[in-house]
C-alpha cells in the first residue's frame, strides 16, 4: 500500500497504482506500533482498529464498514474475521466471528480459550468442568462435529477432521467430508497430515503406518517413523520416508519403492540422487544405491544450485 494524504492505494505486483481504486484512511488516527493496535490489508479489504472500534474498508467500493467497539481481531482473512473480547471478569474472554459478506457479526456460543481456525472450521473448547471436549463448528456457528468427553482435534484441514482422546487407549475418530468414518482398532493416534493433506500417518504402540483421507490403511503399521520430505522438483507430490529397523525407504505417492537403505537419513537432490547419512558422515547415492560422491567429501555444510528457468539441479 502506498499514501498520499489520506488516499491510501493498492500498489500492484509491476509497482502501478489505479488512482481510482483507494480508500480515505487517516493513518494519523491510529497507532500502528506494536502496542496492540492492529491494522492490516486483505485485499479488497483493509481491516483496522481506530480507538478501541474495529472497521472494514472496501478499495473497490470505498465503503466503509464498522464491526464492533471493545475487541481486537484476533485472526481474519477474506471471508470472516474472528474477534477477541474482554469481560468484565479478568481471565474471561469472549470471542465473536465476522461475515464480511453478509456483515453479520455471532457470538461464539462457548467460552473458549484458543479457537483454533483452519479453512472452514474452527474448533471450540467446551471448556467445562464435567464435560471437557472440543466442537468443530463452520463459519456459521453449527456444530459438525461433536464427540464426547475428552476428545479433542488433533488436525483438520478442508477434507479431513481427527478427534483423539486423552486416553491413548480410546480410538480415533476421523471424519471426511464432516461423516465419520470407520477406522480400524489398530489406529490409537494420529501423527501429522502429508504436505498436500492426501495421506495422515497414524501410529500404535510407538509404532506408525500411513491412511488415506478417507481412512483406508495404505501402508501398515510397523514403521518408527514416517515423514514427509521436501522435494523442490515434485512440490504437489507426496513423497514418504519411512524408518523400521535401522533401515529407510522412500516411497512416491503411490506407494511404489523408490529406494531402500541401511541409514540413519536422507535427503532428496532429485529422482535419482540423494545424500545419506551414517551418524555424521554423508555421501551421495543413486536410486540403486551407487555411490556418486563418497563419505568425507561431504560436511555439514554443502549446498545445492538449482536452474530456475529448467527447473534443474545443478550439484
Amino acid at each position: 500500500m502506498v499514501a498520499i494524504g489520506r488516499k491510501w492505494y493498492f500498489l500492484n505486483n509491476d509497482l502501478t497504482v489505479n488512482l481510482n481504486n483507494y480508500i480515505d484512511f487517516a493513518p494519523c488516527n491510529c497507532d500502528m506500533t506494536f502496542g496492540g493496535i492492529y491494522f492490516k490489508l486483505i485485499y479488497p479489504y483493509l481491516l483496522y482498529t481506530i480507538n478501541d472500534s474495529i472497521y472494514i474498508d472496501n478499495f473497490e467500493n470505498k465503503e466503509r464498514l464498522f464491526i464492533t467497539d471493545h475487541g481486537y481481531p484476533y485472526f481474519e482473512n477474506k471471508k470472516y474475521v474472528l474477534i477477541k473480547k474482554a469481560t468484565e471478569l479478568d481471565d474471561e474472554e469472549e470471542f465473536y466471528i465476522y461475515n464480511i459478506e453478509r456483515r453479520e457479526l455471532l457470538k461464539i456460543p462457548l467460552k473458549s480459550y484458543f479457537p483454533r481456525i483452519e479453512n472452514e472450521y474452527f474448533v471450540v473448547d467446551r471448556n467445562s468442568s464435567d464435560d471437557h471436549g472440543e466442537w468443530v463448528m463452520d463459519l456459521n456457528l453449527n456444530i459438525i462435529v461433536s464427540t464426547d468427553k475428552n476428545y479433542y482435534a488433533g488436525g483438520y484441514n478442508k477434507d479431513v477432521i481427527i478427534m483423539q482422546n486423552k486416553n491413548p487407549s480410546k480410538p480415533v475418530k476421523l471424519f471426511y467430508k464432516n461423516k465419520l468414518i470407520k477406522l480400524q482398532d489398530s489406529i490409537k493416534s494420529f501423527e501429522r497430515f502429508s504436505s498436500n493433506n492426501s495421506m495422515v500417518v497414524v501410529s500404535d504402540n510407538e509404532k506408525q503406518g500411513l491412511i488415506n483421507k478417507k481412512g483406508e490403511l495404505i501402508l501398515s503399521i510397523e514403521y518408527d517413523d514416517i515423514t514427509f520430505p521436501y522435494n523442490f522438483k515434485l512440490l504437489s507430490e507426496d513423497q514418504i520416508i519411512a524408518k523400521k529397523n535401522n533401515y529407510i525407504y522412500l516411497f512416491n505417492k503411490d506407494l511404489e519403492l523408490i529406494f531402500k537403505g541401511r541409514y540413519d537419513d536422507l535427503r532428496i537432490l532429485d529422482e535419482n540422487r540423494f545424500v545419506v547419512r551414517n551418524i555424521s558422515r554423508k555421501r551421495v547415492v543413486d536410486k540403486n544405491n551407487n555411490v556418486i560422491i563418497p563419505y568425507d567429501f561431504l560436511g555439514e555444510d554443502y549446498y545445492t544450485i538449482v536452474n530456475n528457468s529448467k527447473n534443474k539441479l545443478i550439484f
